[in-house]
């Protein structure tokens, strides 16, 4: 994503010099911008708009910070009049913003009203000693400003609701409660995803809520209460949800808007490294250890689950036409998890810990050749710190003794020396 911003402000400032020198008419340079979904005069400097958002953050805490700390000494009538004046102009700013067509300046001050709206339930509550249930007034908070995020379109708005909403999920959950509307904030959130610009930070939010909304409410299921215990079969479920996402980004991927293929590029990257995470994890013994002694009591559900997720993971990877990924992941996977329900011998432990360290040098392997050959160099330094962090890994907890990880290490060395050979082959043979 971020090649992808660099990308269209060089190639926005390449074109405009194209149409200035008439080498292209105005219309061309139209058409070619919307092709890279390019807004003219858009800027895409993320770093200016973090700057901004962070400066109104910090406004709104030392305003929040200086009402609190004169708190005691302000009168009852003079505290809530000051809170609801105070958070009612700041969004009668940003309206009459927002009405001079200033769409930034208005979200902005929507950002900081948005700041001053929790600030007075929080000490609106402190007033009147409300605090039977502390999460409600998160809850509040976050769906005050859902309105905003809907009617603006705004990625800042719906990030700042986004945030909200897993603290008072963690909050809740903490509790033992249920945050049975999760759903309506994503729902909220994916709807500006859709009308607005890229967002990657908005679009990992979303993902991630909810990842986390889909376990927890598999772990309530399954522990009949509130308590948030992983069990084994998440792990299974994870896996399935991963390769669902992963045959998602390569339906966004062959999509013919610009937007849904960089989301399907972002979301395909952080899929393979779920795989890496992963398959580094399972490189260690103890993992293992404590799979072969669960108790795996929630099969049934599990398993359809499980079966159900990696079933979209085909069609999606069958309509997207790009099979292969998909169904070796599928048949590791699948064998996988039929020896670690049927085997009972914790020995066995290690056959699993031998075998994913092979798969984790072929992912290491596979991503550098990929990368040498397709020129995109993410793939080829993401095989490359594959290998050295599992080279320090071994080095750590060297599998079979000194002379098992003195192998494998050469190994590694082997393979890491292959490919700069390759690499400089296929050099060449580019040239000629």
């Amino acid at each position: 994503m971020r090649f992808m911003r660099r990308f269209k402000q060089d190639l926005e400032k390449e074109i405009n010099e194209w149409v200035a020198d008439d080498l292209i008419h105005e219309d061309q340079a139209m058409l070619i911008l919307q092709r890279y979904g390019i807004t003219p005069g858009q800027s895409y400097n993320l770093g200016y708009t973090l700057l901004i958002g962070l400066g109104f953050l910090f406004i709104g805490l030392s305003v929040i910070t200086l009402i609190g700390a004169n708190w005691d000494d302000i009168p009852r009538v003079a505290r809530m009049s000051g809170l609801i004046v105070l958070t009612a102009s700041t969004h009668l700013v940003g309206i009459w913003f927002y009405g001079k067509l200033h769409v930034n300046k208005s979200i902005a001050c929507f950002f900081l009203g948005n700041f001053f709206f929790g600030g007075s339930i929080i000490l609106i509550a402190q007033i009147y000693h409300l605090g039977e249930h502390m999460p409600d007034g998160v809850y509040w908070w976050a769906l005050g400003c859902l309105p905003l995020v809907v009617l603006l379109h705004s990625r800042l708005l719906a990030i700042q609701m986004m945030v909200l909403a897993l603290l008072w999920f963690y909050l809740e959950i903490n509790l033992g409660y249920y945050p049975a509307t999760l759903p309506l904030f994503l729902a909220a959130a994916a709807y500006v995803l859709v009308r607005s610009e890229v967002s990657a930070i908005l679009f990992l939010t979303i993902f991630a809520h909810l990842g986390l909304w889909l376990e927890y409410s598999l772990s309530v299921y399954w522990a009949q209460g509130g308590q948030l215990n992983w069990e084994a079969e998440h792990l299974i479920v994870t896996v399935g949800f991963f390769a669902a996402a992963y045959g998602f980004s390569q339906w966004l991927a062959i999509h013919s808007s610009s937007i849904a293929k960089e989301y399907g590029a972002l979301l395909g990257v952080w899929c393979l490294r779920f795989v890496l995470i992963l398959t580094m994890f399972l490189s260690f013994k103890g993992p293992w250890q404590n799979l072969i002694n669960a108790d795996w009591n929630h099969l049934p559900l599990m398993s359809f689950l499980s079966m159900l997720l990696w079933a979209l993971a085909a069609y999606l990877a069958y309509i997207s036409r790009y099979y292969l990924p998909t169904i070796v992941f599928f048949l590791i996977f699948f064998s996988t998890s039929v020896l670690l329900i049927v085997t009972d011998n914790p020995g066995h432990a290690f056959f699993f810990q031998l075998v994913y360290n092979m798969i984790l040098v072929g992912l290491g392997v596979w991503l550098i050749i990929r990368g040498i050959s397709t020129n995109i160099s993410h793939d080829f330094w993401t095989g490359v710190c594959t290998l050295l962090a599992m080279a320090t890994l071994r080095y750590i907890d060297l599998i079979g003794g000194y002379v098992g990880g003195a192998i494998l290490f050469m190994m590694i060395a082997g393979i890491l020396l292959g490919a700069a050979h390759y690499w400089k082959r296929y050099q060449l043979s580019e040239a000629q």
